[in-house]
């Protein structure tokens, strides 16, 4: 059974005012350059009309970008993504702006198809290299994590290998046959016994010989 939550429910769950209000900020950036840009000239665009569509883009961006990072974890490919962020947000802005049209009255079919489709260009060229970025650095994240997360399952891994070898070798070991062949050999240096080198040779190769079993 599949517990991950549904996929609007879990993008939604991801808004935070936050990345609402640095949205906002960013929209009016790309509200006000171009107004100053074209300051005094008959082309200068109004700022409270391009405000407002900038504000309505960047709730639509907003939108998308978390839609397209939770497609992300999902399985979906980046730019496959980005591809389909990049449109719900153009298409978004576009429609909110006919929506703002018919509201206004205007009746020109022909200026009000360049408009959205200006409109459409316009949000796709300002907000499609931060939908890249932030899919692209949400993907680098979650990759990391999982390096990291492999990393430590493997450290706990020889971990668990290095105290499995060390519990064996000491089932296998008798202290007290060790302590007393080491009294042994105590006594035979003492006594200037020349069998004492043999047997600690001896008891080196067979505690070699019980550790090398249990690797």
């Amino acid at each position: 059974m599949n517990d991950e939550p549904a996929f609007v429910a879990a993008v939604l769950r991801a808004v935070r005012w936050r990345t609402l209000l640095y949205a906002q900020m960013l929209g009016a950036l790309f509200a006000i350059t171009p107004w100053l840009e074209q300051w005094a000239t008959a082309t200068q665009t109004r700022l409270p009309l391009k405000s407002s569509e900038q504000a309505l883009t960047a709730v639509f961006a907003v939108v998308a970008g978390l839609a397209g990072d939770e497609a992300v974890r999902r399985g979906w490919t980046v730019p496959r993504a980005f591809a389909a962020a990049m449109l719900f947000a153009g298409v978004g802005a576009a429609m909110s702006q006919w929506c703002a049209i018919r509201l206004l009255g205007f009746d020109d079919p022909l200026a009000t198809s360049a408009r959205l489709l200006t409109t459409f260009m316009y949000a796709a060229s300002l907000w499609g290299p931060v939908l890249l970025a932030y899919l692209n650095r949400g993907s680098a994240a979650r990759l990391l994590a999982m390096l990291r997360q492999g990393e430590l399952v493997r450290v706990q891994a020889e971990r668990r290998l290095v105290a499995s070898h060390l519990a064996a070798a000491d089932a296998q070991i008798d202290p007290d046959a060790v302590f007393g062949k080491l009294a042994q050999v105590r006594d035979l240096f003492v006594a200037g016994d020349e069998r004492a080198e043999a047997t600690l040779q001896a008891l080196i190769d067979d505690l070699r010989a019980t550790v090398a079993r249990t690797a």
